[in-house]
């Protein structure tokens, strides 16, 4: 207690060096903060050089599992009405509060068990099977993007591509583009041998 308490005392600039000569170099607020109006100062982003990991957005780590994540076998019975309705209603813009109230619970209570049962919030799964369904329609018809687009609620194709980047990284264009390339073969066959009687 007494050490949170002297903590408490000192002054701000004697933790992290000296406050006057931080001004004088320019640094401003908080270290490792930017100023909003200049963005002076703060800390940059850690790299792979530095061994700094990056991050990736929860929308990405579920298009990573989406099979299993979207997997109705063995799931309590209002995981697997939601991950049904959200089957159903992948060609639209599902709120996660009309789910809650077809479930018949609250949409704090149905958020706590989404993330306690599949790790991730009810709006993040929700979307990931609009998200599958759009991919599906992407390599399986030759539609153009706008009419997949309409097809999912998306009034411009532009809206759906910022929706289907956020989960697979990928454009729509680039992902169908990607799953219509041939498998590559393994080389050139080796020419038969000769034996040496022939």
């Amino acid at each position: 207690m007494n050490f949170l308490l002297e903590q408490m005392r000192e002054p701000y600039g004697s933790r992290d060096g000296d406050m006057a000569e931080r001004r004088r170099s320019g640094a401003r607020g908080r270290p490792g903060h930017r100023d909003a109006r200049t963005g002076q100062g703060g800390a940059r982003k850690p790299t792979h050089e530095d061994g700094g990991a990056e991050r990736i957005s929860r929308a990405r780590s579920a298009w990573n599992v989406r099979y299993r994540l979207l997997s109705v076998e063995d799931r309590p019975p209002l995981i697997h009405e939601l991950l049904l309705e959200a089957r159903i209603h992948d060609h639209d813009a599902y709120p996660v509060s009309k789910a809650a109230e077809n479930a018949g619970v609250s949409v704090r209570h149905l958020h706590r068990l989404c993330m306690q049962h599949l790790g991730y919030p009810p709006g993040t799964v929700i979307d990931l099977a609009r998200a599958v369904s759009i991919s599906v329609d992407l390599t399986t018809t030759n539609d153009r993007l706008y009419e997949i687009a309409r097809r999912h609620g998306f009034r411009r194709h532009s809206d759906m591509n910022r929706f289907f980047a956020r989960f697979s990284a990928f454009s729509p264009r680039q992902f169908r583009l990607r799953s219509e390339r041939p498998a590559r073969s393994p080389g050139r066959a080796a020419r038969p041998r000769l034996n040496a009687t022939e």
